[in-house]
C-alpha cells in the first residue's frame, strides 16, 4: 500500500464498518525507533496525539483505548512498558530469564519449557523501536504499520475470505497461548507481511479485551487495500456479514409447523406420560 492520505484511511475505515459491522473501532498502529519523532507528531493532519504521561500502561491498554474510546495515543518505552512481555516483543527492552521462569508451575512444567515457549514468540529485536502510536483507523494521522480488526468468528471468517479471494491459499494460524494482545497483533504481521489471527492472552483479557468470544485480525499496512477489495468482491458474490439467513424466507415445514400451528409437540397417539 502506497503512502495514504488521511481521507483514504477514513474511506477504508468506512468500508470495514459497512462490510463487517464491527462493534469497536479498527485500530491502526505505527512504531517509532526514535521517540522524539513520535512526540513531534502531536499535531499532524488535523489530529491531536495524546501522549501517555505520568503513568506506565501496557501495550494492550493503549490498543484498547483506541479501540473503545477512540483515542489517538502515543507511548514510549517509559510509558508503554508496564507489561514486560509486551514491551519485549516490541523491542523496547530485554526480557530477563527470571521473568520467563516466573511462568513455571502455572503455565509450564519446568524452566526449559518456559524458555522454549518465549523463544517461539514473534518479536522485534531489542532496540528496534522505542515508541508506539495507536489510533482508530479513521483518525490515524500518519501511515500505519498494521491495522487491527476486532470481531467475532463470523467477522474474522469474512476477513479470511477477503484475504484469499485472489490467492486460493490457506491462511495459517499459530499461537503459544500468550502475548495475543501484542506479539500476534504487531510483530507477527509486520515481519511476515501476512495477516495474523490473534486470541487474547490472559493479560489482555484482564486489562483491555473483555470479550470471551472475540478474535482479532491484524493486517500489515501493505495488505489493507487488498483486504478491502476482497471484502467488496465477496460481498458482491453474496458472501456477507451478517450472514444471509435463509430461514427468513422459508415456509416452515414438518414438526415445527405442527407446533406453531397449534397441533402440539407430539401427535396424541404418540404422546407418553
Amino acid at each position: 500500500m502506497s503512502e495514504l492520505s488521511v481521507s483514504r484511511l477514513e474511506y477504508l475505515a468506512e468500508r470495514f464498518d459497512r462490510l463487517l459491522r464491527p462493534t469497536s473501532f479498527p485500530v491502526a498502529v505505527k512504531l517509532y525507533k526514535d521517540p522524539e519523532e513520535l512526540k513531534r507528531v502531536k499535531e499532524k493532519n488535523g489530529r491531536t496525539v495524546r501522549m501517555v504521561e505520568g503513568k506506565n500502561l501496557t501495550v494492550c491498554q493503549l490498543i484498547g483505548q483506541a479501540r473503545y474510546l477512540g483515542r489517538v495515543l502515543g507511548g514510549t518505552k517509559e510509558t508503554a512498558s508496564m507489561c514486560m512481555y509486551g514491551s519485549w516483543v516490541l523491542g523496547f527492552e530485554e526480557l530477563p530469564v527470571e521473568y520467563m521462569h516466573g511462568y513455571v508451575r502455572s503455565y509450564f512444567i519446568n524452566e526449559e519449557v518456559a524458555e522454549r515457549n518465549f523463544a517461539t514468540t514473534p518479536r522485534f529485536e531489542v532496540g528496534s523501536y522505542s515508541g508506539i502510536l495507536v489510533a482508530p483507523l479513521e483518525k490515524m494521522p500518519v501511515m500505519p504499520d498494521v491495522v487491527i480488526i476486532f470481531g467475532n468468528t463470523a467477522q474474522i471468517y469474512r476477513l479470511i475470505h477477503a484475504y484469499n479471494y485472489n490467492k486460493g491459499v490457506r491462511l495459517e494460524f499459530s499461537s503459544n497461548g500468550e502475548a495475543g494482545g501484542c506479539a500476534d497483533l504487531i510483530p507477527l504481521p509486520v515481519m511476515s507481511q501476512k495477516p495474523s489471527i490473534a486470541l487474547p492472552c490472559n493479560g489482555a483479557r484482564m486489562l483491555s479485551w473483555p470479550s470471551d468470544d472475540g478474535l482479532a485480525f491484524a493486517i500489515p499496512a501493505a495488505c489493507v487495500e487488498d483486504i478491502v477489495a476482497g471484502l467488496e468482491f465477496t460481498h458482491a458474490g453474496m458472501i456477507r456479514y451478517p450472514l444471509t439467513w435463509v430461514h427468513l424466507d422459508w415456509e416452515v415445514q414438518g414438526r415445527i409447523k405442527d407446533v406453531i400451528r397449534g397441533k402440539g409437540f407430539y401427535p396424541k397417539e404418540k404422546r407418553s406420560i
